[in-house]
């Protein structure tokens, strides 16, 4: 069992897109609705498309650190403890605070206590958005590799429609993959 943590409707696609399926979780940290209304409809039809499961949080779009840390780690903790995964994949810690935020706070949630069960593999994902920007962090460097069906990336992106827009373009998505 896979958990993606995926702190805005559209990061599990552009991120994780080849671990969408029937063994996986996602954790949504926000819904974006006050930005781009149709995104929780769209992440809705992606999931009964796919077949992967959900949790739901209605955090504030690019204020999650807002909500403090204690706050997320015990929803981490809490996703954690109740699915068991095998593995967990976190958002590189990237130019967007609310990815930094998640990254931090689920790795304190996996430290090794008696409480929780042991994760045996963390995974973090890159999104397209992550390449060629300036950044205070290390250069994401890649260790593990999953292969990509870019189509059906595409064919998962085709959900989020709000999203599509100059720098998320399908070209955009495909050229990167």
């Amino acid at each position: 069992m896979r958990l993606i943590v995926s702190p805005h409707t559209d990061d599990e696609v552009l991120g994780c897109a080849s671990f969408l399926d029937r063994d996986t979780t996602v954790l949504y940290l926000t819904n974006s609705v006050s930005i781009f209304p149709t995104s929780l409809s769209e992440s809705q039809l992606l999931q009964e498309f796919a077949g992967f499961q959900a949790i739901r949080h209605e955090l504030p779009i690019h204020k999650v650190a807002s909500v403090g840390e204690s706050v997320l780690i015990g929803l981490f903790e809490n996703a954690i403890a109740t699915l068991k995964p095998n593995t967990i994949l976190l958002p590189y810690p990237s130019y967007n605070q609310d990815h930094r935020i998640a990254y931090e706070c689920a790795l304190t949630a996996l430290r090794v206590h008696d409480r929780l069960p042991f994760v045996n593999q963390v995974l973090v994902y890159e999104e397209p958005d992550v390449w060629g920007t300036l950044r205070k962090v290390e250069p994401f460097k890649p260790t593990y590799f999953k292969n990509l069906d870019v189509y059906r990336k595409l064919e998962l992106w085709e959900f989020y429609r709000s999203q599509q827009r100059g720098h998320r373009s399908n070209d955009y998505i495909k050229s990167i993959a």
